[in-house]
């Protein structure tokens, strides 16, 4: 049996959410090809599920996406170029840097 995922796309309609789309995407050799994923679901931009957070997801100089999947894992992914609720609205909250001294750069 050829290693596969299942992926879920999110959608959103006007309402909230719309039912999801699952498809099976193979594997090479526990990669996924982001390139693929964006023309199935017409994406531009992805974001992918990942614990309690989405993180948008790019592709390696071979167009993969730097994870490591695992055979029949599910990955739920979303539009990443629609501006969602993500964590409340952070422009209520104070910033913790709040001078360019603040931060730290890597040297």
């Amino acid at each position: 049996e050829p290693p596969f995922v299942y992926v879920i796309c999110q959608n959103l309609n006007s309402n909230g959410m719309a039912p999801s789309e699952r498809r099976a995407f193979l594997l090479c050799n526990g990669r996924l090809r982001l390139s693929t994923v964006q023309e199935v679901f017409n994406l531009s931009a992805v974001e992918m599920k990942y614990g309690a957070f989405w993180i948008v997801l790019v592709a390696d100089s071979e167009g993969f996406v730097p994870l490591m999947f695992k055979s029949k894992q599910e990955v739920f992914i979303r539009d990443g170029s629609i501006k969602q609720e993500r964590c409340g609205d952070l422009s209520k909250k104070p910033s913790k840097l709040t001078t360019q001294e603040d931060a730290n750069p890597i040297q």
